[in-house]
């Protein structure tokens, strides 16, 4: 089958499932490339695309191989790519630390990387036996500044600025939060944090929002509105959460600079966390990112006894647009979840 064939499939396979007839497609073969069949499907990334944004369709490697595993039964994805010229590129590097991560959670019988060798060229977990710092948040909070109404920047002061909101006490008491912060950078770099160190895209990686429990458990809120919600948003939320895995196993540590005001959780805080909670926030979820595809990660998370589950969480019972009633949601037991549990039902 060559890449149209499986776009057909994966149509066809939508239209099945929900009766809806909907334009649902894989992105355009320039970058990203499908072939093989469903018991192992060749899944090839141009030079551009490994340089590129993990948002944009072209650069999602892991959640198109999910949409295509759940959606259209396939077993195996074998990934190859170009190289570019220039590997210490922040958006290849980047690339080579997600690819890796992608093969260690779903295991080398269901994710295969063609030469693998190639992984060598990472600047992280290389085997040189250095270990990357991450950065902490240096700048004071930005909540007065003005956003875009609907934006979201907005949604993000909203819910989670220096000043609280009843929007924010909402998604708080949700969640059992006792802490919420906006915008923890997530650089890595080789040394103390700077431009000349900077191993991924400039160091201004950030999570959207982060939020510490009372049992000491971190949600990785990863925020998108209708107009930016990509397949590539489960890329995004997957490497973020790989990155605070790491640092909360001390594969990645954090620089000892002092947090700047809007920082309440801080790195000790981090490294104690029993498990994360990673989800997708937003108002409707991706048509092809289902409670199942997240339930492929969570899956294998349990299976490799990670403590790190994935799900969707809607932001609409949160914000002042809808009714005083908040919908309840069923927090996670400090216990590793099931599959099951992958994503939180708001109603």
């Amino acid at each position: 089958m060559d890449h149209d064939a499986f776009n057909l499939m994966l149509r066809a396979a939508y239209r099945q499932r929900t009766s809806i007839r909907r334009n649902v497609r894989l992105p355009s073969d320039n970058g990203i490339r499908f072939g093989g069949d469903t018991k192992c499907v060749t899944l090839f990334l141009s030079a551009a695309a490994v340089q590129s944004n993990m948002q944009s369709d072209a650069a999602a490697f892991e959640g198109w191989s999910l949409v295509l595993m759940e959606w259209c039964d396939v077993a195996r994805i074998d990934i190859d790519w170009d190289e570019p010229a220039d590997a210490a590129n922040g958006h290849y590097q980047r690339f080579l630390y997600r690819l890796r991560h992608f093969e260690a959670l779903l295991g080398p019988d269901v994710v295969s990387i063609a030469k693998a060798d190639r992984l060598g060229r990472s600047h992280i977990g290389n085997g040189n036996g250095a270990v990357a710092t991450i950065n902490v948040a240096g700048r004071a909070d930005t909540t007065s500044s003005p956003s875009m109404p609907g934006s979201e920047a907005d949604l993000e002061k909203r819910l989670a600025g220096a000043n609280p909101t009843t929007e924010r006490d909402r998604l708080m008491a949700a969640l059992g939060l006792v802490s919420l912060d906006r915008q923890m950078p997530v650089g890595v770099f080789d040394g103390p944090p700077g431009r000349v160190g900077a191993i991924f895209t400039g160091g201004k990686s950030a999570v959207d929002l982060i939020g510490l429990d009372r049992d000491g458990a971190l949600w990785l809120l990863e925020l998108k509105t209708a107009s930016n919600f990509k397949v590539g948003a489960l890329s995004e939320l997957f490497f973020y959460s790989m990155v605070l895995n790491d640092a909360r196993d001390g594969r990645l540590i954090f620089h000892g600079g002092p947090a700047g005001a809007r920082a309440t959780i801080t790195p000790a805080q981090i490294r104690a966390a029993p498990r994360i909670h990673a989800r997708l926030l937003a108002g409707s979820s991706h048509p092809l990112l289902t409670e199942a595809v997240f339930g492929k990660l969570t899956t294998a998370a349990v299976a490799r006894g990670w403590a790190v589950d994935y799900g969707y969480l809607s932001v609409d019972p949160y914000l002042d647009k809808e009714p005083a009633a908040v919908a309840e949601v069923e927090r996670p037991s400090r216990e590793a979840p099931t599959a099951e549990c992958c994503a939180d039902r708001l109603g």
